[in-house]
């Protein structure tokens, strides 16, 4: 569920340039790498409901920058054209103060770039609407923490919510009434844009263990009145919410609407005054004990 993995500095120069610095095997959907400053480094790899971000410690990465280049170079020798050497030549071209870790990135990028806009101007715009993506979930990531401090307030608030007629002893009226509200209360997080990939094959994702429990719900359906209804809800929670990048295919869970919340309530209500009438009448009306005599 973490929006922001530890990733391996081989692992990011293989997404960066094209090579293998070792025999472990990348990701065969493919992916990007990104100089994020001077501490950190990114990369990502797409599969097929989005993509994984992966982060590795600048001190980590520099230090094959060498075996990278030449990586490199020997690709360049053997008389590749990758576009991962096509952007490994324009940095060869800088002047040697320029020949930097960072400048080579830059010129990889350039390069896909360059081979997205060969395929056409779709290509690209889907290329930097991916990037752009990409650095919005990276400044999302930091604010994961806010996924647990909500969830938290809000499964405790929902909880105390249930059991609130227990602690006031309320009568069975005010049972049935915080019963109806259950459901509507639970999805409401949904329906304001929080953990909504979780009702797709994307999913359990976007949150912490909200996720995972929305999952149960899996199956329901919305009519014309839950779309005018959500069509008009603030999606206030969306933000706090992680994405899961630019995904291939995605398929529908079905998710249930606000009506289906409420009849599932005012159902759940009706079943908790039948069985509260039912126990309050044999409280008051005993079955007779038996008058057989005991000798």
């Amino acid at each position: 569920m973490q929006p922001v993995r530890r990733g391996t500095a081989n692992d990011f120069w293989e997404t960066a340039c094209g090579i293998e610095l070792d025999s472990t095997p990348r990701n065969e959907w493919g992916g990007a790498a990104y100089y994020v400053d001077e501490n950190w480094v990114a990369y990502d790899w797409q599969h097929m409901h989005g993509s994984d971000i992966y982060y590795v410690p600048m001190a980590e990465a520099r230090p094959l920058f060498e075996a990278a280049t030449q990586a490199l170079a020997a690709k360049q020798a053997s008389g590749a054209d990758s576009r991962f050497v096509k952007g490994y030549e324009q940095w060869r071209a800088k002047a040697a103060d320029r020949q930097t870790m960072e400048s080579l990135l830059d010129c990889q990028r350039d390069a896909l770039h360059e081979a997205a806009n060969a395929r056409g101007i779709h290509a690209l715009s889907y290329l930097v609407s991916v990037e752009q993506l990409f650095w919005q979930r990276w400044r999302r990531a930091r604010w994961y923490w806010a996924n647990f401090i909500f969830e938290w307030f809000f499964l405790t608030g929902l909880g105390l919510f249930a059991l609130w007629p227990v602690i006031r002893n309320s009568n069975l009226y005010r049972w049935a009434a915080h019963v109806s509200l259950l459901p509507l209360l639970f999805l409401l997080p949904t329906y304001l844009g929080y953990a909504t990939t979780s009702f797709t094959s994307a999913g359990p994702s976007g949150g912490v263990l909200y996720p995972f429990l929305v999952c149960f719900f899996h199956g329901g359906r919305t009519n014309v009145l839950d779309g005018w209804v959500l069509g008009r809800l603030p999606q206030v929670l969306e933000p706090l919410s992680a994405s899961q990048g630019a995904w291939i295919a995605s398929t529908g869970m079905g998710m249930p609407g606000p009506s289906w919340a409420i009849q599932v309530g005012l159902f759940l209500a009706a079943v908790v005054l039948v069985a509260g009438l039912i126990v309050r009448h044999r409280r008051m009306h005993p079955a007779g004990k038996s008058t057989i005599p005991v000798k």
